[in-house]
């Protein structure tokens, strides 16, 4: 039997419908329930009713006999569901939604009647109206039609087997999700050039150890936008990274970020592949916020990488206003602001300390060094 695919436009309605009457059914042998979550659904609202793009619906047609056929969602479960909410599930947009706010056009009324120009014709006016906290129901009738009538594209695979569907439902959906960090990134549209040229650099290919999976996670980017925050926005930390780029997107600046890309390429300079135990994802950032601490002594940089030796092998256990570097390590909720402040300040006073001492020690260090650096201890 030849397998032929079609495409067609129906509209949303239309498509809702033939679901709700099991002309197309959702209940294919391994195809997964709905799991996704508001913002989903939200999204899937916001799309159809500014008349954005949606992927075609991909359904596998099995053959009955005398012509009749049964339809199964292949691809798009999870927008099918999302639209059933919305139109007959009573779902209430959440206040989180982005782009909340439809514009659309309605015919001009006073005292209930429409209004129409010299000629008889109709007047019209363009309205906006902010669906959040809204149902359907609530949606006024341009909105609700317009929802209705969006045009969904399908696209058929005829005469299947269920056994056939089940391949396709198993190629369609053979992908991962984004996760949190990647789906964070989206919201850093300013900087996410710059951002992921910085990921890319020598210093998280060597001074950490390097990992594609990590990459791929988007954790090296991840890693710059809670660099820049320790460095120039601490007291405002976030700890969540949609809430963390937000901000970046709303209150960094390129020249922030250089800045960041700067301290990368001084720290793989002098570090290299010495450190990779200590430049761990979990304290990278708090590692920027002590070298941005660091050049304020101008010192050689070579010193910075003589403080992280000596932090291993003499200071890492040594009592800093009742914690030491060992005992902030074992701490959980890495990215509690808490915890990140008391790490910064923790190695910023130990390196206050070393550099002190060590240029006390050193007969060759100008006066100028030592006296920024008794200032900083003091």
């Amino acid at each position: 039997m030849v397998n032929k695919v079609i495409e067609l436009s129906v509209s949303t309605i239309s498509y809702l419908n033939d679901v709700k009457g099991g002309d197309v059914s959702e209940n294919q042998d391994v195809q997964r329930r709905f799991c996704s979550d508001n913002s989903f659904i939200n999204g899937i609202a916001v799309t159809v009713l500014t008349g954005d793009y949606l992927p075609p619906v991909i359904l596998g047609e099995i053959p009955l006999g005398d012509g009749m056929v049964q339809q199964y969602i292949v691809d798009a479960m999870q927008r099918t569901a999302a639209l059933m909410k919305i139109r007959f599930g009573n779902h209430k947009i959440t206040s989180a939604t982005e782009d909340s706010v439809i514009e659309y056009q309605c015919k001009k009324r006073e005292n209930g009647k429409v209004c129409r120009d010299e000629g008889g014709g109709i007047i019209w006016e363009r309205k906006e109206f902010d669906i959040k906290n809204k149902t359907f129901d609530e949606f006024p009738d341009e909105l609700k039609k317009k929802f209705d009538n969006f045009q969904l594209r399908i696209v058929v695979h005829q005469n299947c087997t269920m056994e056939r569907i089940s391949k396709l439902i198993r190629r369609y959906n053979n992908h991962r999700a984004m996760n949190n960090a990647q789906k964070a990134f989206t919201y850093l549209d300013l900087y996410a050039r710059k951002v992921r040229n910085i990921s890319e650099t020598g210093f998280f290919k060597n001074c950490m150890n390097f990992s594609e999976a990590e990459e791929k996670k988007g954790t090296y980017e991840k890693l710059v936008c809670e660099s820049a925050m320790t460095i120039f926005h601490l007291d405002n930390w976030k700890k969540l990274p949609k809430q963390m780029n937000m901000f970046l997107n709303s209150n960094s600046s390129d020249k922030e970020f250089d800045t960041v890309l700067n301290y990368a390429d001084r720290i793989e300079r002098v570090c290299g592949e010495r450190f990779q135990d200590v430049f761990v994802p979990k304290d990278i950032a708090v590692w920027f916020a002590v070298f941005n601490k660091f050049v304020e002594f101008k010192v050689d940089d070579k010193r910075f990488a003589d403080f992280i030796y000596a932090l291993k092998t003499d200071l890492h256990d040594k009592n800093v206003q009742g914690v030491s570097y060992d005992s902030l390590d074992k701490e959980s909720g890495t990215k509690d602001k808490k915890i990140v402040f008391s790490k910064i300040n923790t190695l910023q006073t130990l390196l206050g300390e070393y550099l002190h001492n060590s240029l006390t020690e050193d007969s060759e260090s100008d006066y100028e060094d030592k006296t920024s650096i008794l200032e900083f201890v003091k």
